[in-house]
């Protein structure tokens, strides 16, 4: 259903590095203002000292001035369950600090907007695991949005850059490299028709990682010339940081920089060219050609198969890592997509999909309904055993067009067995150890099966997966008569 007249349907683009939102208006879709009246909200919060948190750019300038209370890395913990303590002592979960953000982050855009945001399509990596994408989910749902589906973020800028392109026709090859991940699509276009036929990412390349190796190179010159290091004390580390990344912008216009760096009264002007970082990020750009040449694999393509190249994120204007991706398609990038704003335009088109609003061209026309197939980026299986050992029993293999269900019937290994324990696993091998569990083994049990000898009973297992990539499974044995099912969810499993 399409929301009411004083709900807006949006996307919101949470990125590693900055935030984004936007709505749908008359029929396009707009990028939404921050109290700051930006388009672009900096991932980052900073507790003051009474424990009040704010976000945005009104917390990024406290990295300098008051670095231990400002994090920049909390969706990163969303990943891997850091935490974090606020100066009155109040203990948060990544999660919590990540609903905290995106709460304010609302309230300040419904303030400009003066309506409520209410349905959103939320963009993840494209290498984002399902634990990753439940717990998204669910903290954009405690912060007041109501979340009616995932995009992968690559796949978003597919969908923006066939937005009033419709007569365009070809294989799409996206490449949406940010401040923290590198994502890559294959979208095939075939009139009102768009096949995500091939997607990976890398959840550890992106702008921080050229900032990274640009600033231990600074430092290094830094101690070589000085005999210390800059950032023995945080706030050293957060004003070189800062300069640091400053540089990396700037060369991208210009051919060498001048770096002033200064810590407790030393000083030095260093000059960094273009070229030198080039070489510090050379070994980054060649992770981003290996992915696309994956993709192109995996979508039974060769690079001179590409009839468009479309490049966005941030880290996408790096003059070294847009020339290299050129070289390799024979393409040059497509014009007329905006690097910072694709991902949120296309996934705003995306909401409006999925919640049948309308949607216009620049003369207020209607536009023809886009079908999207979406497939899986990671095969999803079954822990089973045998009599050569433990294995992934693959369900649902990866490039599966979703929404999907699959169904196989298994038996017991033991006389008299009377339960089974149903371990799911994500990834593409039999290889247990290669694959991320998406329950804990035993944390879910199909119970109560009659005593029998081994492989008489008939247990059915029926595993779905939907558009955005979340499962559910359901579970029976055809003569006790038992069953349970369940999804797949952000923290474990849940009836």
């Amino acid at each position: 259903m399409a929301p009411t007249n004083n709900e807006l349907i949006g996307s919101i683009d949470f990125g590693m590095v900055n935030t984004r939102v936007a709505f749908m208006e008359l029929g396009r879709p707009k990028v939404a203002l921050n109290s700051k009246n930006s388009t672009t909200t900096p991932t980052v919060m900073h507790f003051r000292k009474d424990g009040t948190p704010i976000i945005g750019a009104g917390a990024a300038k406290f990295m300098v001035i008051d670095p231990a209370n400002t994090i920049i890395d909390f969706k990163v913990g969303l990943m891997n369950g850091m935490t974090y303590t606020s100066p009155t002592g109040q203990s948060y979960t990544a999660d919590e600090l990540a609903t905290l953000f995106l709460k304010v982050l609302r309230e300040e855009v419904e303030t400009v907007l003066g309506k409520k945001l209410g349905k959103v399509v939320l963009t993840c990596p494209t290498d984002a695991k399902q634990a990753y994408r439940e717990t998204l989910k669910t903290v954009a749902n405690k912060a007041g949005f109501e979340v009616v589906g995932l995009r992968n973020e690559s796949e978003a800028v597919g969908l923006a850059y066939d937005f009033d392109r419709l007569n365009v026709n070809g294989n799409i090859l996206v490449v949406d490299i940010g401040g923290a991940t590198c994502d890559v699509s294959l979208v095939e276009k075939q009139g009102n028709s768009l096949d995500m036929r091939a997607g990976a990412g890398d959840n550890h390349l992106g702008g921080r990682r050229f900032d990274d190796v640009l600033l231990q190179y600074v430092s290094q010159q830094f101690a070589d010339k000085h005999g210390f290091n800059l950032h023995r004390k945080l706030e050293n580390h957060a004003r070189v940081l800062e300069q640091v990344i400053e540089a990396k912008h700037s060369l991208s216009e210009v051919d060498k920089v001048v770096i002033p760096l200064s810590a407790e009264g030393h000083a030095l002007d260093l000059e960094v060219s273009r070229e030198t970082f080039n070489q510090l990020i050379a070994e980054f750009v060649e992770r981003a050609l290996t992915l696309v040449k994956s993709v192109l694999a995996s979508a039974n393509l060769k690079p001179g198969d590409v009839s468009f190249l479309v490049l966005n994120g941030g880290s996408s204007v790096i003059p070294l890592f847009e020339q290299k991706m050129v070289e390799l398609v024979g393409k040059k990038p497509v014009s007329g997509v905006n690097r910072q704003l694709a991902v949120v335009i296309g996934s705003t088109l995306d909401a409006a999909r999925k919640t049948g609003a309308v949607v216009r061209d620049e003369n207020s026309q209607s536009l023809p309904d886009i079908s999207v197939k979406t497939r899986t980026i990671h095969g999803l299986g079954l822990l089973v055993e045998d009599a050569q050992g433990r294995k992934n029993y693959m369900m649902i293999p990866a490039g599966t067009v979703t929404p999907y269900k699959f169904s196989q019937t298994f038996t017991t290994k033991y006389d008299d067995q009377t339960s089974v324990s149903l371990v799911l696993l994500q990834g593409n091998t039999e290889d247990v150890s290669q694959c991320t569990p998406l329950v804990k083994e035993g944390e879910h049990v199909l119970s109560g099966i009659a005593k029998m000898a081994r492989g008489v009973p008939q247990i059915l297992v029926a595993y779905q997966i939907d558009e955005s990539e979340l499962v559910a499974i359901d579970a029976s044995e055809k003569y006790s008569g038992v069953s349970t099912k369940f999804a797949v969810q952000a923290k474990g499993v849940t009836e």
